[in-house]
């Protein structure tokens, strides 16, 4: 019989039904005798025995409400019995036995909302506020992939105060760990010559809207503020850049001659010298790509590219496609794109100067 079929069996026993009409009259000792008859034909019903528990706290028996909750016929499948025990550790003054019975739920419920928001709140109790952030960060990363406690509308009433308690604890530790990592850094070098470092971690922190004003200038991860409004970086602003390419040919004719050597180099890849890292066809694809906002500059790249060693074939080969699939039907289209990204340099250099 399968889970589903289990808490059906539980969930239609008229007990259950009555047990609440007496819990909702006020007359409990009628609801937890029901209760306990439930549980013991039905043990895997987790909402019987946690009312039972609460009962037994309500007359005073902490103690016997967790032997309760913690007897070998419960069914802990879901991690409630476990938080549940970690609540009343906590109330008794125990913050240590309920962090560990938080990470052992934790273990088996990675994803238990509930038991990463009491866990940072323990941490925080013992002093350990490292922990207690991991925990927080991973609360708030499990809230994100599920869709709950990411706006009021998302998190339950009787959860608000506590996970907005939990944020406003996050912001605040995330920040002072951040700086405290940040000082010895800035003491070294000065608080001028980082004034962009610490605003970029202000951004980060979300103090300010650090949003790029450009979409294509947006980052995997960490975005460094006041760079050119361009949308691209335009390499010829580096004073090496000139040099670079006038060096070109020199560049090339070393680059063939060390390649020409027996000589052992290393790959970070595993290819040698004239292997492909993708087809002619994927090249293709990549430049014409509408969804990527950067196919224009992986288009510019292709035709611009070079041959130093390899299959001077298949280089000619694929010269000949890039030009045919990616530049010849698109012309109009690559010029207007050229000259926009000629004008953000122009932009760029003018930011600079």
């Amino acid at each position: 019989m399968n889970s589903t079929n289990r808490q059906a069996a539980w969930a239609s026993d008229p007990r259950w039904a009555r047990a609440k009409e007496h819990a909702t009259r006020g007359e409990v000792l009628h609801a937890e005798v029901l209760l306990r008859g439930l549980l013991a034909e039905h043990r895997d019903c987790t909402p019987a025995r946690l009312a039972v528990a609460d009962y037994m706290v309500e007359r005073g028996d902490l103690e016997g409400a967790l032997q309760w909750l913690r007897t070998s016929q419960a069914d802990d499948s879901d991690g409630k019995l476990g938080l549940a025990v970690a609540r009343l550790l906590s109330a008794r003054g125990d913050p240590a036995a309920a962090r560990a019975a938080l990470e052992a739920v934790l273990l088996r419920q990675p994803r238990f909302l509930e038991a990463w928001l009491m866990l940072g709140e323990v941490c925080d109790v013992l002093g350990d506020t490292h922990a207690a952030l991991r925990a927080r960060n991973r609360l708030f990363v499990e809230a994100n992939a599920q869709g709950r406690w990411i706006s009021p509308e998302t998190t339950e009433p009787q959860w608000q105060h506590a996970v907005h308690r939990s944020i406003e604890a996050y912001r605040r530790d995330k920040r002072e760990r951040l700086f405290a990592a940040f000082a010895e850094v800035r003491e070294r070098h000065g608080a001028e010559s980082l004034r962009r470092v610490e605003r970029a971690l202000t951004g980060y922190l979300r103090e300010w809207d650090a949003r790029p004003p450009d979409a294509r200038q947006r980052p995997k991860f960490f975005w460094f503020p006041d760079l050119p409004p361009g949308p691209y970086h335009d390499p010829m602003l580096q004073p090496w850049a000139a040099t670079l390419r006038d060096a070109w040919q020199d560049i090339r004719d070393e680059a063939v001659e060390l390649l020409r050597e027996d000589r052992d180099f290393e790959s970070f890849l595993g290819l040698k010298p004239g292997h492909s890292v993708r087809t002619i066809a994927e090249c293709v694809a990549a430049a014409n790509d509408k969804d990527d906002l950067r196919s224009v500059e992986t288009r510019t790249s292709l035709i611009e590219a070079r041959l130093i060693i390899g299959d001077e074939k298949l280089f000619a080969k694929f010269q000949k496609i890039v030009l045919a699939k990616c530049v010849t039907k698109y012309v109009d289209k690559y010029i207007a794109a050229r000259l926009n990204d000629q004008a953000a340099g122009t932009l760029n250099r003018r930011a600079l100067s």
